[in-house]
Protein backbone atom coordinates (compact mmCIF):
# COMPACT_ATOMS: atom_id res chain seq x y z
CA UNK A 1 0.00 0.00 0.00
CA UNK A 2 1.32 3.44 -0.91
CA UNK A 3 2.03 5.72 2.00
CA UNK A 4 1.44 8.87 -0.07
CA UNK A 5 -2.24 7.94 -0.26
CA UNK A 6 -2.16 7.06 3.44
CA UNK A 7 -4.07 3.90 2.53
CA UNK A 8 -2.90 2.19 5.68
CA UNK A 9 -4.21 0.24 8.63
CA UNK A 10 -2.42 2.81 10.82
CA UNK A 11 -2.93 6.20 9.12
CA UNK A 12 -1.91 8.14 12.23
CA UNK A 13 1.39 6.28 12.38
CA UNK A 14 1.91 6.85 8.64
CA UNK A 15 1.42 10.60 9.07
CA UNK A 16 3.71 10.75 12.08
CA UNK A 17 6.44 8.89 10.20
CA UNK A 18 5.95 11.13 7.17
CA UNK A 19 6.49 14.22 9.34
CA UNK A 20 9.60 12.65 10.82
CA UNK A 21 10.98 11.86 7.36
CA UNK A 22 10.21 15.37 6.11
CA UNK A 23 12.15 16.90 8.99
CA UNK A 24 15.02 14.46 8.49
CA UNK A 25 15.28 15.52 4.83
CA UNK A 26 14.96 19.24 5.51
CA UNK A 27 17.88 21.74 5.66
CA UNK A 28 20.10 21.56 8.74
CA UNK A 29 18.56 24.73 10.22
CA UNK A 30 15.15 22.99 10.28
CA UNK A 31 11.72 23.36 8.73
CA UNK A 32 8.67 25.35 9.79
CA UNK A 33 5.25 24.13 10.86
CA UNK A 34 3.35 25.58 7.88
CA UNK A 35 5.75 23.98 5.40
CA UNK A 36 5.31 20.61 7.10
CA UNK A 37 1.52 20.89 6.96
CA UNK A 38 1.63 21.67 3.22
CA UNK A 39 4.16 18.94 2.39
CA UNK A 40 2.46 16.30 4.53
CA UNK A 41 -1.07 17.21 3.48
CA UNK A 42 -2.64 16.68 6.90
CA UNK A 43 -4.99 18.97 8.86
CA UNK A 44 -3.27 21.61 10.95
CA UNK A 45 -4.64 20.28 14.24
CA UNK A 46 -3.50 16.72 13.43
CA UNK A 47 -0.01 17.89 12.44
CA UNK A 48 0.28 19.84 15.71
CA UNK A 49 -0.64 16.73 17.74
CA UNK A 50 1.78 14.47 15.84
CA UNK A 51 4.62 16.97 16.14
CA UNK A 52 4.00 17.44 19.84
CA UNK A 53 4.35 13.67 20.42
CA UNK A 54 7.49 13.48 18.28
CA UNK A 55 9.05 16.35 20.23
CA UNK A 56 8.01 14.94 23.62
CA UNK A 57 9.62 11.58 22.75
CA UNK A 58 12.79 13.21 21.48
CA UNK A 59 12.43 12.24 17.82
CA UNK A 60 12.20 15.91 16.89
CA UNK A 61 13.40 19.12 18.50
CA UNK A 62 11.75 22.52 18.14
CA UNK A 63 13.94 25.61 18.18
CA UNK A 64 12.31 27.98 20.73
CA UNK A 65 13.64 31.02 18.88
CA UNK A 66 12.75 30.25 15.26
CA UNK A 67 10.02 27.64 15.79
CA UNK A 68 11.73 25.38 13.24
CA UNK A 69 11.75 21.61 13.65
CA UNK A 70 14.83 19.42 13.29
CA UNK A 71 15.83 15.91 14.32
CA UNK A 72 16.07 15.27 18.06
CA UNK A 73 18.34 13.08 20.14
CA UNK A 74 16.27 9.88 20.06
CA UNK A 75 17.05 8.81 16.44
CA UNK A 76 20.77 9.30 17.11
CA UNK A 77 20.54 7.28 20.31
CA UNK A 78 18.69 4.45 18.55
CA UNK A 79 21.30 4.33 15.79
CA UNK A 80 24.09 4.29 18.37
CA UNK A 81 22.39 1.48 20.27
CA UNK A 82 21.94 -0.54 17.08
CA UNK A 83 25.59 0.00 16.17
CA UNK A 84 26.69 -1.00 19.68
CA UNK A 85 24.51 -4.13 19.60
CA UNK A 86 25.88 -5.13 16.19
CA UNK A 87 29.41 -4.69 17.51
CA UNK A 88 28.65 -6.79 20.60
CA UNK A 89 26.98 -9.55 18.59
CA UNK A 90 29.94 -9.67 16.20
CA UNK A 91 32.16 -10.52 19.18
CA UNK A 92 29.68 -12.58 21.18
CA UNK A 93 29.86 -15.72 19.04
CA UNK A 94 33.51 -16.51 19.73
CA UNK A 95 33.26 -15.45 23.38
CA UNK A 96 30.22 -17.68 24.00
CA UNK A 97 31.78 -20.67 22.25
CA UNK A 98 34.90 -20.29 24.34
CA UNK A 99 32.82 -20.01 27.52
CA UNK A 100 30.71 -23.05 26.61
CA UNK A 101 33.78 -25.16 25.90
CA UNK A 102 35.61 -24.18 29.07
CA UNK A 103 32.54 -24.45 31.31
CA UNK A 104 30.91 -27.46 29.63
CA UNK A 105 27.49 -25.79 29.77
CA UNK A 106 25.15 -23.69 27.60
CA UNK A 107 26.34 -20.09 27.23
CA UNK A 108 23.86 -17.30 26.44
CA UNK A 109 24.03 -13.57 25.72
CA UNK A 110 21.23 -11.21 26.80
CA UNK A 111 20.62 -7.64 25.65
CA UNK A 112 19.10 -5.18 28.13
CA UNK A 113 16.37 -3.07 26.51
CA UNK A 114 15.36 -0.76 29.33
CA UNK A 115 12.54 -2.80 30.87
CA UNK A 116 13.08 -6.23 29.36
CA UNK A 117 15.76 -8.80 28.52
CA UNK A 118 16.18 -10.27 25.02
CA UNK A 119 18.09 -13.47 24.33
CA UNK A 120 20.38 -12.28 21.50
CA UNK A 121 22.90 -15.13 21.09
CA UNK A 122 23.34 -18.65 22.36
CA UNK A 123 25.83 -21.53 22.25
CA UNK A 124 24.06 -24.71 23.46
CA UNK A 125 25.80 -27.62 25.14
CA UNK A 126 24.24 -31.05 24.80
CA UNK A 127 24.59 -31.86 28.50
CA UNK A 128 23.29 -28.54 29.79
CA UNK A 129 20.19 -26.44 30.27
CA UNK A 130 18.42 -25.17 27.16
CA UNK A 131 17.72 -21.83 28.91
CA UNK A 132 15.75 -19.23 26.95
CA UNK A 133 15.11 -19.58 23.24
CA UNK A 134 17.02 -17.32 20.88
CA UNK A 135 15.02 -14.11 20.40
CA UNK A 136 12.87 -14.67 23.49
CA UNK A 137 11.96 -11.56 25.48
CA UNK A 138 11.30 -11.53 29.22
CA UNK A 139 10.16 -8.73 31.50
CA UNK A 140 10.25 -10.67 34.81
CA UNK A 141 13.89 -9.74 35.29
CA UNK A 142 14.03 -10.68 38.99
CA UNK A 143 13.44 -14.32 38.04
CA UNK A 144 17.00 -14.66 36.69
CA UNK A 145 20.41 -13.91 38.19
CA UNK A 146 21.39 -11.91 35.11
CA UNK A 147 18.18 -9.94 35.64
CA UNK A 148 19.35 -8.99 39.14
CA UNK A 149 22.36 -7.39 37.44
CA UNK A 150 20.11 -5.10 35.42
CA UNK A 151 17.84 -4.42 38.38
CA UNK A 152 20.85 -3.26 40.38
CA UNK A 153 21.21 -0.33 37.97
CA UNK A 154 17.52 0.69 38.15
CA UNK A 155 15.99 3.31 40.46
CA UNK A 156 14.81 1.92 43.80
CA UNK A 157 11.17 2.74 43.01
CA UNK A 158 11.30 0.70 39.80
CA UNK A 159 12.77 -2.31 41.63
CA UNK A 160 10.04 -2.11 44.26
CA UNK A 161 7.43 -2.36 41.51
CA UNK A 162 9.20 -5.40 40.05
CA UNK A 163 9.31 -7.07 43.47
CA UNK A 164 5.59 -6.42 43.90
CA UNK A 165 4.90 -8.45 40.74
CA UNK A 166 6.87 -11.53 41.83
CA UNK A 167 4.66 -14.66 41.94
CA UNK A 168 6.01 -16.22 45.17
CA UNK A 169 6.75 -12.99 46.92
CA UNK A 170 8.49 -13.82 50.21
CA UNK A 171 10.74 -16.59 48.86
CA UNK A 172 11.55 -14.66 45.67
CA UNK A 173 12.43 -11.47 47.53
CA UNK A 174 14.76 -13.42 49.82
CA UNK A 175 16.41 -15.14 46.85
CA UNK A 176 16.77 -11.85 45.00
CA UNK A 177 18.29 -10.05 47.97
CA UNK A 178 20.70 -12.88 48.77
CA UNK A 179 21.67 -13.17 45.12
CA UNK A 180 22.20 -9.42 44.78
CA UNK A 181 24.46 -9.39 47.83
CA UNK A 182 26.56 -12.21 46.37
CA UNK A 183 26.72 -10.46 42.98
CA UNK A 184 28.00 -7.23 44.51
CA UNK A 185 30.64 -9.19 46.39
CA UNK A 186 31.78 -11.51 43.57
CA UNK A 187 31.13 -9.58 40.35
CA UNK A 188 28.99 -12.44 39.03
CA UNK A 189 25.44 -13.51 39.92
CA UNK A 190 24.18 -17.03 40.50
CA UNK A 191 21.21 -18.86 41.92
CA UNK A 192 20.31 -22.48 42.55
CA UNK A 193 17.09 -24.45 42.48
CA UNK A 194 17.41 -27.66 44.52
CA UNK A 195 13.88 -28.76 43.59
CA UNK A 196 14.66 -28.89 39.86
CA UNK A 197 18.41 -29.37 40.40
CA UNK A 198 19.91 -26.57 38.35
CA UNK A 199 22.08 -23.49 38.78
CA UNK A 200 22.39 -20.35 36.66
CA UNK A 201 25.18 -17.79 36.45
CA UNK A 202 25.37 -14.29 34.97
CA UNK A 203 27.82 -11.38 34.65
CA UNK A 204 27.34 -7.83 33.29
CA UNK A 205 28.59 -6.34 30.03
CA UNK A 206 29.36 -2.60 30.21
CA UNK A 207 29.54 0.06 27.53
CA UNK A 208 32.27 2.68 27.26
CA UNK A 209 30.25 5.06 29.48
CA UNK A 210 29.99 2.55 32.32
CA UNK A 211 26.36 1.54 31.67
CA UNK A 212 25.22 -2.08 31.88
CA UNK A 213 23.95 -2.99 28.41
CA UNK A 214 24.01 -6.80 28.32
CA UNK A 215 24.84 -9.95 30.26
CA UNK A 216 26.54 -13.29 29.70
CA UNK A 217 24.95 -16.34 31.33
CA UNK A 218 25.47 -20.06 31.94
CA UNK A 219 22.91 -22.76 32.66
CA UNK A 220 24.14 -25.68 34.81
CA UNK A 221 21.91 -28.79 35.13
CA UNK A 222 22.96 -29.91 38.59
CA UNK A 223 22.67 -28.48 42.06
CA UNK A 224 24.20 -27.98 44.53
CA UNK A 225 27.76 -27.45 43.36
CA UNK A 226 30.92 -27.39 45.46
CA UNK A 227 32.00 -23.87 46.38
CA UNK A 228 35.13 -24.13 44.24
CA UNK A 229 33.04 -25.08 41.18
CA UNK A 230 30.66 -22.16 41.78
CA UNK A 231 33.66 -19.83 41.88
CA UNK A 232 35.22 -21.40 38.78
CA UNK A 233 32.07 -21.10 36.68
CA UNK A 234 31.31 -17.62 37.98
CA UNK A 235 34.81 -16.41 37.14
CA UNK A 236 34.51 -17.89 33.63
CA UNK A 237 31.24 -16.01 33.07
CA UNK A 238 32.75 -12.79 34.44
CA UNK A 239 35.81 -13.18 32.20
CA UNK A 240 33.59 -13.65 29.13
CA UNK A 241 31.52 -10.58 30.02
CA UNK A 242 34.68 -8.52 30.56
CA UNK A 243 35.89 -9.47 27.09
CA UNK A 244 32.69 -8.12 25.57
CA UNK A 245 33.03 -4.98 27.71
CA UNK A 246 36.52 -4.43 26.32
CA UNK A 247 38.15 -5.15 29.69
CA UNK A 248 41.12 -7.45 30.18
Amino acid sequence: MKSDNLDSRAPGLERGLMLLELVANSPERGIGFNDLVVLCGVPTASAARFLRVLVDRGYLAKDPGTGLYRLGATPVRLVERGTRESRLLASAGNVLRDLRDHAGHTATFFIWEGDRIRCAAKCPHENSLAMQELGAVRRDILAFPWGWIFADSLPKERVELLIRDLPTREMSIERYQNGLTAYRRNGFAYDENPVHSWMRFGAPVWDEDGNIVAAVALGVPRCPLPAEEVKRLGELVKKAANKLSGKR
